[in-house]
């Protein structure tokens, strides 16, 4: 099991918690990228579909207990290689779908600079633009858990 450590402070946690729970309700009955699936077959386009919005679903479930439930203040913990691979896919799809919904008219250099300060964007972006790049960190820390040589 990857250890791991990250120091998230309760007031950043929190809002962290509120958005993450928001973005993952959209993700319940949609996609976080548009796809496309086969057109010959609809019920295997249904099928594929749902089965990736189920797993998406149980994602998204475990970042929000993730979040809930760990002890972010910088005490090592471990979790179960499965659980990390599922909140870092989680993690992935929220900022997706937070940039899609908030942030499409920012270049992604802008967004992935994470040398951007929050508040020196427009008052509606400085929280989510926070969130967004505390998702960022929670995956990179995780990755690297997982897989130290990255």
């Amino acid at each position: 099991m990857p250890e791991i450590s990250l120091n998230i402070k309760p007031h950043f946690l929190e809002m962290l918690q509120g958005l993450s729970e928001e973005i993952a309700s959209y993700l319940f009955d949609e996609l976080a990228i548009p796809t496309t699936f086969p057109d010959d077959d609809p019920d295997m386009a249904f099928i594929w579909r749902e089965t990736l919005l189920e797993h998406l679903s149980v994602d998204c479930q475990e970042l929000i207990d993730f979040l809930r439930e760990e002890q972010l203040t910088g005490e090592s913990f471990h979790l179960e290689k499965s659980r990390v691979e599922s909140i870092i896919r989680a993690c992935s799809a929220i900022r997706q779908k937070i940039r899609s919904l908030c942030f499409n008219e920012f270049e992604e250099s802008f967004l992935e600079s994470y040398e951007q300060e929050p508040d020196s964007l427009p008052e509606e972006f400085q929280k989510i633009y926070a969130c967004y790049t505390l998702l960022a960190v929670i995956q990179e820390t995780l990755v690297c858990a997982i897989d130290p040589l990255i």
